[in-house]
């Protein structure tokens, strides 16, 4: 059992989001309900275009933080 919870502990930690990476999925997720909202299916942020798969990427990325425990 103790090898097994270590095990965990070592995946959660390799696959745990910094905070850099999760503010960075917040804007994404924001900047793409807006253009939603507008809608448009793609939009903008920073001069980098916004589509689905960012999408998708940035809603793992709250996913794996909320797994993790971190509040999101």
């Amino acid at each position: 059992p103790r090898v097994r919870r270590q095990r965990q502990m070592c995946i959660r930690d390799r696959y745990t989001p910094t905070i850099k990476e999760i503010e960075s999925a917040k804007e994404i997720l924001n900047a793409y309900e807006d253009a939603l909202k507008n809608a448009s299916g793609v939009t903008s942020l920073n001069g980098k275009m916004i589509d689905k798969p960012m999408v998708t990427r940035a809603m793992s990325i709250l996913s794996y933080a909320k797994a993790a425990g971190m509040e999101v």
